[in-house]
């Protein structure tokens, strides 16, 4: 037996259960196909994803997607902030929003977000090409009170941990600088690249499986069943506030262990 068919108005009706309300600014992380399946094209798919997404939030509401090109990491390939693609492994909705005509994308090859609405300058135009630092796109994500929705994935997906990480200071991440090129409407930027990455030696490990059970848990999530799966949805300052308590009682409560740090090595010196 497939997957049930779910039309835009049963999306449009599981949105607002969830919370989402006209004129908000929403972080979406979407994969249809594990909650059922609608009709049409994949372009047409696509469409009724957004509209849906559109009509909940109005005209006067923010649709942010992610946008990582992880190929600038992984490979050295320069970033081209309008124009290279998102990561396969985001899905097709994120790149469905960066090919829109009016949307606007911020800096940071790795944690780049791609935002349609009349706060979209405001959240990805930031003057920094810092992953999470000031005036990313995740610092302004949580400065506008925005929400995030999960539609179909589950919580394991959420990038936003690492914010909090940065923010609190974990001594498992360090901030690492990056010289491949960045260009924005067709001249490399005049700003320093940087993101959060782990140190490799004392095997650390994140616990982003168990995101899901932790957040359910402490009563942040609105969870409505949808077809085959759910919609989550979340606010930024809540989550932001409940790890920042949890971090700053325990570095490693995102991890699935205790590092295991060498003396007179990085990070214990």
């Amino acid at each position: 037996m497939g997957k049930p068919f779910i039309s835009q108005d049963d999306l449009i009706d599981s949105l607002r259960e969830s919370g989402l309300k006209e004129g908000e600014t929403v972080l979406v992380s979407s994969d249809i196909s594990l909650i059922g399946r609608f009709k049409g094209t994949l372009k047409d798919q696509l469409e009724s994803i957004y509209s849906a997404l559109r009509l909940v939030v109005g005209e006067n509401g923010t649709i942010v997607a992610p946008a990582f090109f992880h190929e600038y990491s992984r490979n050295k390939i320069p970033f081209d902030v309008q124009n290279s693609p998102v990561s396969t492994d985001l899905g097709l909705f994120p790149m469905y929003i960066k090919k829109m005509s009016k949307v606007v994308c911020s800096l940071n090859p790795i944690t780049s977000l791609a935002a349609v609405g009349p706060q979209a300058e405001y959240i990805c135009g930031g003057e920094t090409a810092s992953a999470y630092g000031i005036d990313s796109g995740f610092d302004r994500l949580t400065k506008a009170d925005a929400k995030m929705v999960y539609i179909g994935v589950d919580l394991a997906a959420m990038t936003y941990v690492h914010y909090v990480e940065h923010m609190v200071g974990v001594p498992h991440l360090y901030n690492k600088y990056y010289e491949t090129p960045v260009y924005k409407n067709g001249v490399e930027i005049d700003f320093p690249v940087s993101a959060q990455v782990r140190y490799l030696d004392p095997q650390v490990r994140q616990g982003s499986a168990k995101n899901t059970e932790k957040f359910e848990n402490a009563g942040l999530v609105k969870k409505v069943e949808i077809g085959d799966g759910y919609i989550r949805t979340l606010t930024f300052q809540e989550v932001f506030e409940f790890l920042r308590l949890k971090l700053q009682k325990d570095f490693f409560y995102l991890l699935e262990s205790k590092p295991d740090f060498t003396e007179d090595k990085f990070p214990l010196l």
